[in-house]
C-alpha cells in the first residue's frame, strides 16, 4: 500500500467531495497524463455548483460568516455615485469655493479594481465623512498623505463589511466604531495616516478604555480638534465620554 500524504480527512463529507473532484479530473485525463483545460474547467464548475456555490457570484459567499455589506466593484462610476449620495460632495467641474469637490480616477498601479479619490479643497472633516461613507459601503478606504497638488486623497479597494462577532470586547467595539467613523487606527499599509492609537483598558477603571488621539500632520488639525471629533463619534453612538486631557479620552459603552 502506498504511503498516504493527504492533508485532509477523506471520511468527512468535505473530504469525499474532494475525492470525487479528483476522480472526475482523472476520468478526463489524456493518455499523456495531462488534463485538458476546457474539460477541467467544466468539471470544477460542476463541482462548485453541486456544492450550492454560485460560480458567477461574489467570492464572499464561501465565507463562514456572511458579510453585512459587500461593496460594488471599485470603479470610478460606483465610487463617484456613492460619494455624491453622501450629500456634501460634487464632481462636476471645479466649483470655486465648493469644499466638497473631488476627483476619482482608476489606480491600476495598485490593483485591478482600485480607485484614488483626491480632494483639492476639502477640509479634514469632509475627508473623514468620505472615509466613513465608503467604509460603511464595504470598501477598504484609506487616507493617503497629501502631496503638492492635493490637500488629501483616499485610496479605495473593493471589500466587505463583516458583522462584529458576538461578545466582542469593548476595545474591539471601540476600534470598529473609530474605523467606521473615518478615523484611521494603527497602520495597515505603509501609506496609512495614523489618526488614533488602539484603545487600551484603563486598569483602575473597569469597563473603560483610554484612547490617545494623534492628529495626522497632513490634516492641518491639532490633537484637541481630533479628540473633539472622536468624542462626538462615541457620544452619537451612546457611549460615555470622559476628557482626561486635550488629546486623551476615556470611553465606555452606555449602560443599557
Amino acid at each position: 500500500m502506498p504511503e498516504r500524504t493527504l492533508n485532509y480527512d477523506p471520511t468527512t463529507p468535505e473530504g469525499k467531495a474532494i475525492g470525487n473532484l479528483f476522480r472526475a479530473c482523472k476520468d478526463i485525463e489524456d493518455s499523456d497524463g495531462r488534463w485538458n483545460g476546457g474539460d477541467t474547467v467544466e468539471v470544477v464548475c460542476d463541482f462548485f455548483i453541486r456544492l450550492g456555490i454560485d460560480i458567477k457570484g461574489d467570492v464572499y459567499q464561501v465565507d463562514p460568516i456572511a458579510p453585512e455589506v459587500i461593496a460594488p466593484p471599485a470603479d470610478t462610476a460606483n465610487v463617484t455615485r456613492l460619494l455624491i449620495a453622501a450629500g456634501p460632495f460634487v464632481d462636476d467641474g471645479y466649483p470655486t469655493g465648493h469644499e466638497g469637490f473631488f476627483h476619482a480616477e482608476a489606480d491600476r498601479d495598485w490593483c485591478a479594481e482600485c480607485v484614488l479619490v483626491t480632494f483639492p479643497t476639502a477640509p479634514p472633516a469632509l475627508v473623514r465623512v468620505a472615509l466613513s461613507w465608503l467604509r460603511q459601503a464595504g470598501y477598504a478606504a484609506r487616507q493617503v498623505p497629501a502631496n503638492s497638488h492635493t490637500q488629501a486623497a483616499v485610496h479605495v479597494e473593493r471589500g466587505a463589511l463583516y458583522p462584529q462577532a458576538p461578545g466582542a470586547s469593548i476595545a474591539e467595539q471601540a476600534t470598529r466604531l473609530l474605523w467606521l467613523g473615518g478615523f484611521t487606527t494603527p497602520t495597515v499599509r505603509p501609506f496609512d495616516v495614523v489618526g488614533t492609537t488602539t484603545p487600551t483598558p484603563v486598569n483602575w477603571r473597569p469597563g473603560w478604555l483610554r484612547i490617545d488621539i494623534v492628529a495626522p500632520r497632513t490634516t492641518g488639525r491639532d490633537d484637541r480638534e481630533e479628540a473633539a471629533c472622536a468624542a462626538a463619534l462615541f457620544t452619537n453612538h451612546g457611549w460615555q465620554i470622559d476628557h482626561r486631557a486635550t488629546d486623551i479620552l476615556h470611553v465606555t459603552p452606555a449602560t443599557p
